[in-house]
């Protein structure tokens, strides 16, 4: 069972961003700026993920004004655009160039710094998410999907010009599933890699790791030690090593968790820490024995801001900003992991956010 993969949202969440009109608005749109600051200084970004509360417009702007008023950057999700990119970088049509600057203003004009996720695989990490039927079953050893990958990256590294790009989400899940598939993808990213930091050295580039799978730790799987060896690959050609995490599942009880849970991350991996995507779900999980309360994520949202500044972070993001109607019910236990709840009513856990959110963030220079 794999606790957290929604891939398959991708789609949703890229046409989310893009819908959102800033310019006409009559809402207020706001900025780091107009928070006043209070408290000791904070090294580390906070964010939110681009998943609204519904659908309904007002929902799909108001995720992206809470990231500005209560963080520095948004997550966005995007699946990989294969026929777009078949015929070359530059040979993409009128309605994804207007996506991709419609999202570049809905970041910018609300002075955030943008992680784009590029989800290369599917929901079951067992496969290319979204490949044209011809290329079914196919991996990176085929020179038309490498070619298109490669072909994108470039793209959105001189268009977009993201803060970050994760390029490939939860990579050691593809190991766990479909070994082939995750060694064609290591031999392409260094390719990848190279191309978006000669375009745009200033933007950090990283594949992302389901950390519970990394410890081999996911409920209702067979159990192995740490696969540290996974990351060493990347060593030289990511920049950060940027996770998600959700171990409710594992910790129901926030006290529970190990007081070296994170912390063991240093003896192990020598760069910059990101948690590209937390969360602590509130009530019942996959079973009746991962039910938890809203003081249990209040505990835990209080320890990783701890933990964050400690392992000297430089992102911490949360999922879900608000309980979401739009996740499948497969997932439906991550649909509570909000800081508010179902009724739009905030959870202890959100006050704990926005004082963390005023703490003037002092931004670390990345070597």
């Amino acid at each position: 069972m794999h606790i957290i993969r929604l891939v398959l949202l991708s789609s949703l969440l890229l046409t989310v961003s893009c819908s959102t009109d800033v310019t006409s608005s009559n809402k207020q749109n706001y900025s780091v700026d107009d928070r006043i600051s209070l408290g000791g200084p904070r090294t580390f970004r906070l964010g939110f993920s681009n998943i609204p509360r519904t659908m309904l417009p007002a929902d799909q702007e108001s995720i992206w004004d809470d990231a500005a008023q209560f963080g520095e950057v948004v997550v966005v999700h995007k699946n990989i655009s294969w026929s777009e990119f078949v015929e070359g970088e530059f040979s993409v049509s009128e309605k994804y160039g207007d996506d991709i600057v419609a999202l570049k203003q809905a970041a910018s004009q609300r002075n955030l710094d943008l992680i784009l996720v590029l989800d290369i695989f599917d929901s079951t990490a067992e496969q290319i998410a979204m490949l044209p039927a011809t290329f079914d079953g196919s991996d990176f050893s085929d020179a038309l999907i490498s070619s298109a990958l490669e072909n994108e990256v470039s793209f959105l590294a001189r268009n977009l010009e993201p803060w970050a790009m994760i390029i490939g989400n939860e990579i050691n899940s593809v190991f766990e599933r479909n070994p082939d598939l995750y060694f064609s993808y290591i031999e392409l990213y260094a390719d990848l890699y190279e191309r978006a930091k000669q375009i745009n050295p200033a933007i950090i580039v990283a594949p992302s790791f389901s950390y519970e799978e990394l410890l081999g730790s996911i409920p209702g799987t067979a159990q192995y030690g740490p696969r540290w060896s996974l990351i060493e690959p990347f060593t030289n050609i990511m920049d950060t090593f940027a996770f998600s995490s959700f171990p409710s599942y594992v910790y129901p009880a926030a006290r529970s968790i190990p007081s070296d849970y994170y912390k063991q991350i240093l003896d192990e991996v020598e760069l910059p820490i990101s948690f590209l995507s937390t969360g602590f779900h509130v009530g019942e999980g996959m079973n009746e024995d991962q039910t938890t309360t809203v003081t249990e994520q209040r505990r835990f949202l209080e320890r990783l801001l701890q933990e964050s500044e400690d392992l000297d972070a430089i992102v911490l993001t949360w999922l879900v900003a608000r309980d979401s109607e739009i996740i499948p019910e497969r997932y439906g236990s991550l649909a509570s992991s909000g800081l508010f709840d179902k009724e739009n009513s905030p959870r202890p856990s959100w006050a704990v956010w926005t004082r963390a959110s005023r703490r003037p963030l002092a931004v670390p220079v990345l070597d």
